[in-house]
């Protein structure tokens, strides 16, 4: 009797996989309307939320772990400061962020406080993310420990130092993967086009044991980001291109103009998907600044 499986048991379990797909189907469009509150368990595992509404709510619903994914854009485009809150948002929740410095770029007032939540300005949608305890931040600066070894003439070597550079940097993002301690590591490249196959594929075997995500942080040329899509690298698993957008707000101060606010734009790139999303910085400085105490009055009394 017992391991008869009839037309009712078939049809019964038919109908419980429909109910368990249009139940995830539910999710994933929950979350696109309430990005970090619906997915859950082992889907939100394997997403790092970036804290900004207009990317977690899109395809790319934030950083795969385990994957490398790029975040790209002209210097000065904006890429820098949302990604900064990106990583204010993951201390915020408790997540170990690591930051690979390859050719000192990193300004180090900027980015001194993410881990107390100061990032300077962020999404004006970004959300809010507070753990029982903080995660750490830490900056690996590359560039730094060379040039203490390089005592030949940097005109004649400085194609060959450039490229020491970027061996040493690819190391050290390989030990902090194998480490298992951070969640997102962010490979600070500059303007280098892109990874060298071997090298892309250590990083890829080394991501498969960790649970990181490697985000490449690099400069794009003017010309690629003014064609207005985004081209990911070979093999990365998410991309993201950013740039400033016109018009530009004005904020008009007591003598005039005071603040020029524009749009940050960015094209995503996903399992061949591409999707567009702008998103403004919120630049005013917090009350909560201003309220120190009287500094006090260490004159000599008058006799």
């Amino acid at each position: 009797m017992g391991g008869s499986f009839g037309l009712a048991d078939f049809c019964q379990a038919e109908v419980v996989m429909r109910m368990n797909a249009n139940v995830a189907v539910l999710k994933q469009q929950l979350e696109q309307l309430f990005p970090g509150k619906w997915l859950t368990g082992a889907d939100g595992d394997k997403i790092l939320r970036t804290g900004i509404r207009d990317i977690d709510a899109g395809i790319a619903s934030g950083f795969a772990r385990r994957q490398i994914s790029e975040w790209t854009g002209i210097s000065s485009s904006g890429k820098s400061t949302l990604l900064r809150g990106a990583v204010t948002y993951w201390c915020a929740s408790g997540l170990n962020v690591a930051y690979v410095d390859t050719f000192s770029r990193l300004v180090a007032g900027d980015w001194a406080f993410v881990r107390e939540g100061l990032c300077g300005p962020v999404p004006l949608n970004m959300m809010q993310r507070k753990s029982h305890t903080n995660g750490e931040f830490f900056a690996v600066r590359v560039s730094e420990n060379l040039a203490q070894q390089d005592n030949s003439d940097e005109a004649e070597n400085n194609v060959a130092r450039k490229k020491d550079i970027r061996l040493e940097a690819c190391w050290v993002v390989e030990q902090l993967i194998r480490s298992a301690v951070f969640d997102a590591i962010v490979f600070d490249m500059g303007a280098s086009i892109s990874l060298s196959d071997r090298t892309f594929a250590r990083l890829k075997r080394a991501l498969e044991r960790s649970k990181s995500a490697l985000i490449i942080l690099r400069d794009q040329h003017f010309r690629a980001n003014l064609n207005g899509t985004a081209g990911s690298g070979w093999g990365t698993h998410t991309s993201m291109q950013f740039k400033w957008t016109a018009p530009i707000s004005y904020e008009n101060g007591m003598n005039g103009i005071a603040m020029i606010t524009p749009a940050i734009q960015g094209f995503i790139s996903r399992d061949g998907m591409t999707q567009n999303m702008e998103t403004r910085l919120n630049t005013h400085v917090p009350n909560r600044l201003f309220t120190h105490p009287q500094i006090p009055d260490r004159r000599t009394a008058k006799a």
